[in-house]
């Protein structure tokens, strides 16, 4: 019996040394070769390892001397049979996928990979791209609206650019902006220099002007700007509301007597 225990504990420790240097070996082909045929000698050393099936697909989809979409196919496919809880993997075939013009998978690919990291801003903004592309606005919109809310400076003023660029206006891409001021003040200016309907933007102004925290002097001064080069007297209007949100007043200018404000510099 005790030789038994010991011929299967020797067996045991030669099997996990060989999985030991099959491993090693692996890493060292990938390393040193990072080509094909490197690729593909690591996965013979250790087949279940997804990250080699991953790398020699996105080779063969995205490196032009060793294009194979087919090849890419296969094995990003392999890579997310062998890890499918990896959300890098399910992007990459859904890229694959709708670069290939299947759209269904694509689409399939992309929700898995927001299911697998719902906080990745980055993975629901390549899912709104995707659904933008194939015309579904609605769901563009709310995917877009997630991304800005988890990482507004960095997609919240582009998201805005891509849906104007795309057709859509002021009302569908308010819905899914910030409520903040500081962000409606920066969709404000936005739609200024996309020179929005006039009637809408000044009801967006005075909404800002009743927030508990109104825009500062400077933080007006593009609004401001811009009325003056379209109606001055209501450029004078605005500047003698948003003075008084901030503190200051000059009854003289305020009350139409005077054109400068403080002409009298008391």
């Amino acid at each position: 019996m005790k030789l038994l225990l010991r011929v299967f504990l020797v067996l045991a420790l030669v099997l996990a040394g060989w999985n030991v240097f099959n491993r090693i070996t692996a890493v060292q082909l990938a390393t040193l070769t990072e080509s094909p045929q490197g690729l593909q000698a690591a996965i013979q050393w250790d087949p279940r390892n997804p990250d080699y099936h991953f790398q020699l697909g996105l080779l063969h989809r995205d490196q032009p001397q060793h294009l194979d979409l087919a090849l890419a196919l296969t094995y990003l496919q392999e890579a997310v049979d062998l890890h499918p809880y990896n959300w890098r993997y399910w992007l990459e075939l859904a890229r694959l996928h709708e670069t290939s013009g299947s759209g269904a998978e694509a689409g399939r690919a992309y929700e898995k990979a927001v299911q697998l990291n719902p906080r990745s801003a980055l993975y629901r903004w390549r899912l709104a791209n995707f659904y933008l592309r194939k015309g579904a606005v609605e769901d563009s919109l709310e995917q877009f609206g997630k991304a800005i809310a988890v990482d507004f400076h960095l997609y919240g003023i582009t998201a805005v650019a891509l849906l104007w660029k795309s057709g859509l206006r002021e009302v569908e891409i308010e819905r899914i902006w910030p409520s903040e001021t500081a962000e409606r003040l920066r969709f404000l200016q936005f739609l200024v220099t996309k020179h929005a309907a006039p009637g809408y933007l000044s009801e967006k102004w005075a909404q800002l002007l009743e927030q508990p925290k109104p825009p500062s002097i400077g933080q007006s001064n593009s609004y401001l700007a811009h009325l003056m080069k379209t109606d001055p007297g209501e450029a004078r209007e605005q500047w003698a509301r948003v003075a008084e949100k901030n503190g200051l007043r000059d009854a003289a200018f305020q009350d139409g007597k005077n054109m400068v404000w403080n002409g009298g510099f008391e």
